[in-house]
This record gives C-alpha cells, sequence and structure tokens, in this order.
C-alpha cells in the first residue's frame, strides 16, 4: 500500500467512478485500476463492487475512505507546518548606532522586530567612534552612521536615509542671541568633540586648514555623557546633529546655535563583500522603515534635501569623513 494507490482510490470513490476517477487525477484510466488492484491484493479485501450499473464501496472501502481522507488532510497540514518553517526568518542580527541614535531607534526598532519577526534576537552596539571597525571587522552587520560625504561604495553597501543640520551647543551665556553661526567661525572656538573617525570632527577639521589654521580643540569624548559633561562646565563647545542636540538641550543647561551650510546625513551601512542573512535583510529593511518614521515626526528636524551638499558656502573636500 502506497499513497499513490491510496490517491487513485480516493478519487475513484469520490468522482464514482473509475473513468471520472482518472480524470481527476490526470493519469490514464487503466493505471488507476491497476493501483486500485493492487490495494485490495495488499490489503485482502474488496473495496470497490464493480457492476454493469456503476461502482459502490464496499464496507471495507467505506472504511478505508474515511482513513484516506483523513490521512491526505493530515498531509496537507504536514506540507503547510513545514512551509512554515522554511519560510520563518530566524537568526541574530547585530546592530551598531551613535548613543544619539540608539536613544531613540533601538528600543521602537526591538518592539516591532518582536511583533512581525518574533525569532529574529537583535544585539546593540552604541559607539561614537568605532562603528566602521567593528563592521570592518565583521563584529556587527549593520551601523546607521551619520556621514558628511559619501562613502566607497566599493567597500560599503550604504542607503541615505534622513539628512540633518548640525548645530553648536554651549552655554546660553556663551550662545547668548545666536540662531546660527557660520562653520569657519566655529573653526575658531574652543570644541568638546567626539575622537576621529567621526564625521563632524573630520569635517572641521578640513574647514579649518582650507581656512589656515588649526581646530582649537580642548577635549575629547565618545561618549554622550562624557561630552555633555565637558559642555555643562563651561570648558568648551560641542558639535551635535539636531535629533541629537533637541535632545541635550531638553536635559542639561545648554542652548543650540545652527551652523549654517553643515548637514550631516544618517546613513544604513553594510560591508558590500558580506551578504546579509535573511534576518539580517529584515532588520535593514526595518531599520529604514523606523527611521522615516522618527522623521516624519520631526526627530531629525526640518527635512534636508537628498542633493543638499555638506555645506552650502565651502567646496566639497575630498577627504572621506563618517561620524561612527
Amino acid at each position: 500500500m502506497d499513497l499513490r494507490q491510496l490517491r487513485s482510490f480516493k478519487s475513484v470513490a469520490q468522482q464514482h467512478g473509475f473513468r471520472r476517477g482518472a480524470s481527476s487525477l490526470n493519469i490514464a484510466q487503466p493505471a488507476v485500476s491497476r493501483h486500485i488492484k493492487q490495494l485490495e491484493a495488499s490489503l485482502g479485501v474488496e473495496l470497490i463492487h464493480r457492476a454493469s450499473s456503476g461502482i459502490r464501496l464496499t464496507e471495507a472501502g467505506v472504511a478505508l475512505l474515511r482513513h484516506t481522507e483523513e490521512l491526505f488532510q493530515k498531509i496537507a497540514q504536514i506540507h503547510d507546518d513545514l512551509s512554515d518553517i522554511s519560510q520563518r526568518v530566524t537568526g541574530t542580527v547585530r546592530i551598531g548606532a551613535p548613543s544619539s541614535i540608539g536613544e531613540i531607534l533601538f528600543a521602537p526598532l526591538a518592539q516591532r522586530m518582536r511583533q512581525v519577526a518574533p525569532e529574529i534576537y537583535l544585539t546593540f552596539t552604541e559607539s561614537s567612534c568605532r562603528l566602521l571597525s567593528l563592521l570592518q571587522g565583521g563584529h556587527i552587520d549593520i551601523a546607521v552612521l551619520s556621514c558628511t560625504r559619501e562613502l566607497n561604495h566599493a567597500e560599503w553597501t550604504c542607503d541615505k536615509l534622513v539628512g540633518e543640520r548640525v548645530y553648536l551647543i554651549g552655554s546660553a551665556e556663551a550662545l547668548k542671541g545666536r540662531e546660527s553661526i557660520e562653520v569657519e567661525q566655529v573653526t575658531t572656538m574652543p570644541l568638546i568633540l567626539t575622537p576621529l573617525p567621526n564625521s563632524q570632527h573630520q569635517y572641521l577639521s578640513d574647514v579649518a586648514r582650507q581656512c589656515g589654521r588649526k581646530l582649537n580643540i580642548v577635549s575629547e569624548a565618545e561618549s554622550m555623557t562624557g561630552l555633555m559633561a565637558l559642555i555643562d562646565r563651561g570648558l568648551g563647545f560641542g558639535i551635535l546633529p539636531f535629533s541629537a542636540a533637541s535632545l541635550v538641550v531638553h536635559v542639561h543647561p545648554v542652548v543650540s546655535c545652527e551652523i549654517r551650510g553643515f548637514y550631516s546625513w544618517r546613513t544604513l551601512v553594510r560591508r558590500a563583500d558580506a551578504a546579509l542573512s535573511r534576518a539580517g535583510q529584515k532588520a535593514w529593511e526595518m531599520i529604514g522603515d523606523e527611521m522615516q518614521r522618527l522623521s516624519v515626526k520631526g526627530m531629525f528636524g526640518i527635512p534636508v534635501q537628498a542633493d543638499q551638499p555638506a555645506s552650502d558656502a565651502l567646496p566639497v573636500l575630498s577627504s572621506p569623513a563618517v561620524r561612527t
């Protein structure tokens, strides 16, 4: 007894005839007749009574039809279950971002992933100057960077998400009455910056060099906590994109001042030579969606045009700058 024989028997019984049963299966009638004879021989009972008026199931045939229908329903369920498993996305995805993005992205991203793909496990890393090296070393899979220029597309796969204006952060007394400032003037001020490689730091260094000077860096701090502790004490000024600046001015005794023509792009980045897993591809798509949702809510300020250059007033600089 095998499934082909049972399938032929089921079709003949349900179609009330050998010809119609064979037609339903799209196979030759002699093959169907042979299958049923083999089935009856293997079971040792007559299943179908053949007469000139047609066919009818014997008592054994009625019982077998019931079991056969249940069997094929179970087989269909097995196929559905296995199909669900094969299509299920599982795995771990390691995501990195600066703390300013991590504060607003990680929690809603994890919550949404739990809802739509609960078998994907996310791990998060916050850093302000090591994310590219972590990507290069294979320690994380995806990073959300803040870039002032395009990355090398031979080395990185990138998706530019949202643009932000960049702000000078300092005490209310030092920035009293200022709504904006030129980037060249910022390069003359005492600055507290994130260590290189950092896009804002690198960009300001390039601007200062074009102006024939060096930046006046009084201190460096990788973490937002350390950076703001130094700024709070009036030791210098910080440089932050809108999303981070809007957060710190609500919890620290500081104000912000827009740096005219200075823009930064939140960019989704992964290694070009390392394909993402299905879980990674799902996370990549969801990060992009979540960042757009945050942008619509105003978390990144007034939208910056996709083709907006890093600076309105200065030429594009050749040195790459990436805020990691």
